[in-house]
Order: C-alpha cells, then sequence, then structure tokens
C-alpha cells in the first residue's frame, strides 16, 4: 500500500471495521513472516485459571523462529479462539506489557468460537477454553538470506539457563502423564498443584537476548 494512502490512519495500531491493523516501514528490507501457536499447553493456564501466561509461550514460539533466521521482528498478529468466560481485556493488557518491554507491536484479535473448541472435562466448573496462534513479522538483512546464520567448526557452544519451564512441544504427553497419575481432575489433588505449578510456567522469550548475541556479531547461530 502506498505510504501516503495507509486507509487513512497515521497510527501505528488502529482498527477498522472491528478489525485490529499494525503498520510499519520496512526501510526497502524484505519482509518475512513465520507462524506457529501454543498448541494444548494453554489446558495448564485453563486448569490454573491464568490465561495470559500463554501469550509468553506464543511469542516464543514465533519470535525465538524468527531471530534463528536473523529476522527483526516488527508486528505479532494473535487470534484467541475462546469460549466461554474469558478476560479479552486481561490477555490484551499483558500483550501490551510485553510489547513495551520487546518494543514489538503486538496486536490480538478475539473469536468466540462455541464448541469448535474444547476444553478438558472436570466435574469443577470451568469457566473457559482457548487457543491461541498466528504470526510475526518481520523485516531480515539481505545478508542473512544470502548467508544463513549456521555454527562453523572451532566454536564454542554456549547453554543458557534460566527457570525451568517447558515450552510449547510435548505437551500432549504431559498432559496424559498427568491424568494417568491423578486422574481426570489431577489439578486439585496435592501432588497435582505441585506439578501444576511447572507446568503453567510461561516460556522463557529468549528474542530479545538472541537478537544482541546475533547483531553484535557475539554469536553465528542460535
Amino acid at each position: 500500500i502506498p505510504k501516503n494512502n495507509f486507509i487513512g490512519s497515521p497510527e501505528w495500531i488502529f482498527t477498522l471495521d472491528g478489525t485490529w491493523y499494525a503498520r510499519f516501514n520496512p526501510k526497502g528490507k524484505p519482509v518475512f513472516i513465520n507462524a506457529d501457536g501454543v498448541g494444548t499447553k494453554t489446558e495448564f493456564y485453563e486448569r490454573l485459571g491464568k490465561p495470559e501466561g500463554a501469550l509468553n509461550d506464543f511469542l516464543a514460539m514465533n519470535l525465538d523462529d524468527a531471530i534463528k533466521l536473523g529476522a527483526t521482528a516488527q508486528v505479532v498478529s494473535g487470534v484467541a479462539e475462546t469460549r466461554g468466560a474469558l478476560d479479552m481485556q486481561r490477555l490484551r493488557d499483558h500483550a501490551q506489557r510485553l510489547s513495551v518491554r520487546l518494543g514489538i507491536s503486538i496486536i490480538l484479535e478475539h473469536e468466540e468460537v462455541g464448541h469448535r473448541v474444547n476444553s478438558f472435562r472436570s466435574q469443577f466448573a470451568h469457566p473457559f477454553t482457548y487457543n491461541l496462534s498466528g504470526a510475526v513479522v518481520s523485516t531480515i538483512d539481505k545478508t542473512y538470506l544470502q548467508h544463513p546464520l549456521q555454527p562453523k567448526a572451532g566454536e564454542h557452544l554456549v547453554a543458557i539457563r534460566g527457570k525451568s519451564n517447558p515450552r510449547s512441544n510435548g505437551i500432549t504427553d504431559k498432559r496424559k502423564i498427568m491424568q494417568q497419575l491423578f486422574g481426570e481432575d489431577w489439578h486439585m489433588t496435592p501432588e497435582g498443584k505441585v506439578f501444576l505449578e511447572y507446568l503453567a510456567e510461561p516460556s522463557t522469550i529468549l528474542y530479545d537476548i538472541f537478537q544482541c548475541l546475533i547483531h553484535e556479531g557475539l554469536a553465528t547461530s542460535v
């Protein structure tokens, strides 16, 4: 879209007919898009009653994939598909905090999808269930396209250790194990509550750390 005719809005983030938009200037660089979702890790946040944690997982899955290629994120666009009484303002407030911290525009659409999304069955009252997925739109230097980031012989391998948390991988097996050990309502048992504290720990977003290491020339790949 011509820069002087961008739907008549001077704002970086705005709504039009109920849909959120974000704009940015790529400054002549190629634009790259990758997409992913949180998957079934949302069940742990549902059991805990803290849906905003999935936003960290969503950003970690998408942003970390972008920076592995050397891309600089400009906008993250997510869609929350919900059923029940999920407080979207709670999600958007957390998204705003993460946006400020990371310096990246984040827009979050909401779709009430009814029975298209299913919760875990429980004998206890359960107010909501949801999916969270979307994409990150980045710019990428042509140098990284022509010479992709990759490790080289003779380099050192460095591991970064932080607070233990499960990323949005292998969640199906973790869910099955909890049910096998402690029953369907495992999160209500004393032992299950201990495991839930770990399982519902949001992913560490490594994008900003990796971006610094790569762009400062301290790391050749992550």
